[in-house]
């Protein structure tokens, strides 16, 4: 298997949520930044994406290239300019200013040790 490639790449528990309460919870408004890491092709960002307005910002962030070529055809699809993904390793490192970020997602990629130091290291 390619190193590049997680084991996990292309599956979303998106699907198995409540989106109005996970919306609800996410407290997003206009403006707002948000940060994915291990967003796969983008589910959880497309439908963030209108609850942020013109003004706000997404980064996506994964590591498997084919997720985020996946998620750049879906945004321009949807000309939506201010979802950027980006092909990262996000135990490497994370290409965010500290303080940037007024939300950030991470879901089912959680299993991966490294990627909660890389999280703490942003938050702290």
């Amino acid at each position: 298997m390619d190193e590049n490639v997680p084991t996990s790449a292309g599956l979303s528990s998106y699907n198995l949520l409540d989106e109005k309460l996970f919306m609800k919870a996410l407290e997003l408004q206009h403006g707002h930044t948000v940060l994915e890491l291990g967003c796969g092709v983008g589910n959880y960002v497309m439908a963030i994406a209108p609850y942020l307005g013109d003004s706000g910002h997404i980064l996506a962030l994964d590591l498997w290239n084919e997720g985020i070529e996946t998620l750049r055809v879906r945004a321009d699809m949807q000309r939506m300019d201010n979802l950027l993904p980006v092909a990262a390793d996000i135990c490497a490192g994370l290409p965010v200013r500290r303080g940037s970020v007024d939300c950030c997602l991470m879901s089912t990629v959680i299993h991966i040790p490294e990627s909660v130091t890389a999280i703490r290291s942003l938050l702290a």
